[in-house]
């Protein structure tokens, strides 16, 4: 079974560099993914192409948004498990 099976992921920053390899390596060890960066374009292309993951474009720096960060997860797959704070 995957180090991950059945948790649910938050990577701030997850479009890309480091962010995007943790939202990669995350969803293969099973976890599901929201993909959080300011740049929401960038987030959804790396969603695409991982699979299985959903993009929210949040600015960690604004509180409503991370508010809904957390609704994103959520609605999307029932809770929190894991946050990873990648933005800078």
């Amino acid at each position: 079974m995957p180090l991950l099976h059945g948790k649910v992921a938050i990577v701030t920053g997850g479009a890309g560099g480091i962010g995007a390899a943790t939202a990669r390596l995350m969803a293969a060890e099973g976890a599901s993914v929201v993909i959080a960066d300011v740049d929401g374009d960038a987030a959804h292309r790396v969603a695409e192409a991982i699979g299985n993951v959903v993009a929210a474009e949040i600015d960690v720096s604004i509180e409503a948004d991370v508010q809904r960060m957390i609704q994103v997860a959520l609605d999307s797959f029932g809770g929190v498990d894991i946050l990873h704070n990648n933005a800078v």
